[in-house]
């Protein structure tokens, strides 16, 4: 599955930074979205494996989203979320949804991606 807004050309995939202000936005298979004449985002292209390693620039593998956990709470969160309590700990994407924690709804944290899935 890819994300689009309505009314912009391309689509995207859910953790991209492009969503995270979006105020609406439409999930649809990747045909679907070229159905519609969507192009992928360059910098979150769905066509690449999410099985594969992340590549960075130069080939190089890419770093791990890293996001902020409340101790104690039941979010994950970007770094400068209004949301944050007092204690705080900074952990990968995947560390944090294994650990049962769930985006946070305000500040849109990126998500980890599902094996096999695009």
């Amino acid at each position: 599955m890819v994300i689009s807004v309505p009314g912009t050309p391309n689509y995207h995939r859910a953790g991209c930074d492009r969503l995270r202000d979006a105020k609406e936005v439409l999930a649809m298979t990747v045909a679907q979205a070229h159905g519609r004449g969507l192009e992928s985002h360059a910098d979150c292209d769905p066509a690449q494996s999410p099985e594969g390693p992340a590549q960075g620039k130069g080939g190089a593998p890419a770093k791990p989203a890293m996001v902020l956990i409340d101790v104690g709470g039941k979010y994950y969160h970007r770094d400068k979320c209004a949301k944050l309590s007092g204690k705080t700990k900074r952990v990968t994407v995947t560390e944090a949804a294994k650990s049962k924690y769930w985006p946070c709804p305000a500040c849109k944290p990126p998500i980890r991606p599902r094996p096999g899935r695009g």
